[in-house]
């Protein structure tokens, strides 16, 4: 794996604090961004919500790719975070432009690791709602462990699950 290193020992009472203080210096660079991407990939589907509008295969397609844009996106934007919060704590102030790319480069086993958090929270809730909530949980960091440890997404999860 290709694990960033950071010079300090986790520490919880040093991290969050300095987390929150890296998330208000990086907040109107990622928040520009994620409205403008959000704006793109959205506007289009309030074509749905005028009554004239008829409901075609074009329409749905249409849809359809806004949302898988914006699933991407997210993921981007959310690694993109992370990494630069990551950074941020170490001895370097990170560069928007280097946590996007950071991000980006490990996209597929975002996207990996995203549809199998879905499948598992989809499973636990049909079992029942806390089953779907303790896996939610306990795969919440798995897509923090793509991006700094550079896992691929089933390590991820096994990661994710042994962190919670």
């Amino acid at each position: 794996m290709d694990q960033l290193t950071n010079p300090q020992p986790f520490k919880l009472e040093r991290i969050v604090p300095e987390t929150w203080r890296a998330c208000q210096r990086l907040f109107p660079s990622f928040f520009a961004v994620a409205v403008a991407l959000y704006l793109v990939t959205w506007l289009p589907q309030l074509e749905l919500v005028n009554p004239s509008t008829e409901f075609s295969f074009t329409l749905w397609s249409g849809m359809m790719a806004a949302s898988l844009v914006w699933g991407v996106v997210f993921l981007v934007l959310a690694g993109a975070v992370v990494f630069a919060v990551w950074s941020d704590t170490g001895t370097t102030r990170p560069q928007f432009g280097t946590a996007i790319r950071k991000s980006g480069s490990r996209i597929l086993p975002m996207i990996g690791a995203a549809i199998l958090w879905w499948l598992a929270m989809a499973a636990g809730t049909l079992a029942f709602v806390i089953p779907g909530f303790i896996l939610y949980m306990m795969f919440l960091v798995a897509i923090p462990v793509v991006v700094i440890e550079g896992a691929g997404p089933v390590e991820a999860m096994e990661r994710s699950r042994d962190l919670t």
